[in-house]
């Protein structure tokens, strides 16, 4: 395989990503709903620390949580 063939396969293209996601919209909501469900069960867990003890800042396993979150699903949801 060529160099040339490689970095053009390897460019953002937006109209080449619409057409293969236009006929995959389970993959989209697939990943909306990681992403979703994700965060959601991340505030779940600080509003269940909030009530559990008198400061938020005794759970530091939170700022895990969310960096695991990050990382896992990419800057990209941000």
């Amino acid at each position: 395989m060529d160099d040339n063939h490689f970095n053009s396969t390897r460019r953002y293209d937006p109209e080449a990503i619409a057409k293969y996601y236009r006929y995959r919209p389970w993959l989209v909501i697939w990943r909306f709903l990681v992403i979703v469900l994700s965060f959601a069960s991340f505030l779940l867990g600080v509003l269940w620390d909030k009530w559990q003890y008198d400061k938020v800042e005794d759970t530091p396993e939170r700022a895990t949580q969310l960096r695991k979150i990050l990382t896992r699903d990419g800057s990209g949801n941000i």
